[in-house]
């Protein structure tokens, strides 16, 4: 599937909090409490409170570190669609997670429960 749908439910996430977060070389998962996971494969950024970017997707071969940190622990207070580009959370810290669909050849992510896949 191309592109996030404009009525992508998200309304799971509300109130969850961000417990796990798995750094693998291909994919990152966050994981929530009390239910919830994403597996992306495709582009994703954080952005700070003050708009800057904290952390997106890169190549591990360019990286020096990991700020996805900010958002372990932290509640979502916030989704948002934005059709038919990406989708995201802001935290409780105001940290923003925005993921992106970015292949119109390659699963992006998927959403569990519900099994959505982008």
């Amino acid at each position: 599937m191309y592109g996030v749908p404009a009525n992508l439910d998200l309304s799971i996430f509300h109130g969850a909090t961000c417990i796990q977060v798995f750094i693998g070389e291909f994919q990152m998962q966050f994981h929530f409490h009390p239910e919830g996971s994403i597996s992306v494969d495709g582009y994703w950024e954080l952005q700070s409170p003050d708009g800057q970017i904290a952390d997106q997707a890169m190549d591990t071969k360019d990286r020096t570190s990991y700020r996805i940190h900010h958002v372990l622990s932290k509640v979502v207070r916030e989704t948002f669609v934005n059709d038919p580009r990406s989708f995201g959370f802001r935290f409780e810290n105001n940290y923003v997670l925005e993921i992106f669909d970015d292949s119109e050849k390659y699963e992006s992510c998927q959403i569990f429960p519900g099994n959505v896949v982008i």
